[in-house]
């Protein structure tokens, strides 16, 4: 049997190697882009189910009127809420936030400005361990948890590592690099 060697111009095979790891890395960040905004919804859609009317985005829902909707879901959800630790209710929301909120904030702002996008993801991370560590003093209000300023910084730490090494460590804004290899 004859094998039959296909001899392509070097221009042609980087560009076709570049489409197949762009396209290999838009699949990626679509994903891991659908898990950031899943974890952000979660953490809000646990404070409307499960945590105290008498917060803020509850007179926000009166004002909108969506009001009796959610007291409705909420009543449904009330025997769950015994079932649930309570760091879910009360601590994983604002780490869901962060991971969610910075992560998505470095995928949306990388396809303009790298710079830009890490200015945004730094000042949502630190507003978060602020507005925690400000309730300590009193000065915002909430109740200080210190699992809450542990679980927030370590989300917003591991998660700013991590989507930073995807993107500059071998992710997507590197594939022009290995590209010229």
């Amino acid at each position: 049997m004859m094998s039959v060697a296909i001899i392509a111009p070097q221009s042609m095979l980087l560009t076709f190697r570049h489409w197949v790891i762009e396209a290999k890395l838009r699949e990626n960040s679509t994903l891991r882009l659908m898990i950031s905004l899943a974890l952000f919804f979660s953490g809000g859609l646990i404070y409307i189910l499960f945590r105290s009317d008498s917060l803020a985005m509850f007179r926000w829902f009166i004002n909108i009127g969506i009001a009796p909707y959610i007291n409705t879901i909420r009543e449904l959800t009330i025997p769950l809420k015994s079932d649930i630790p309570s760091w879910i209710i009360y601590t994983f929301p604002d780490g869901a936030w962060v991971i969610g909120g910075v992560s998505s904030l470095i995928y949306l702002g990388f396809k303009r400005s790298n710079i830009l996008a890490i200015f945004f993801a730094l000042m949502l991370g630190l507003m978060a361990i602020m507005s925690e560590i400000l309730q300590f003093f009193g000065i915002i209000a909430g109740t200080f948890s210190i699992e809450d300023l542990a679980f927030e910084m370590v989300s917003f730490i591991g998660t700013f590592w991590l989507m930073t090494e995807w993107k500059f460590g071998g992710g997507a804004l590197c594939y022009e690099q290995r590209l010229n290899r």
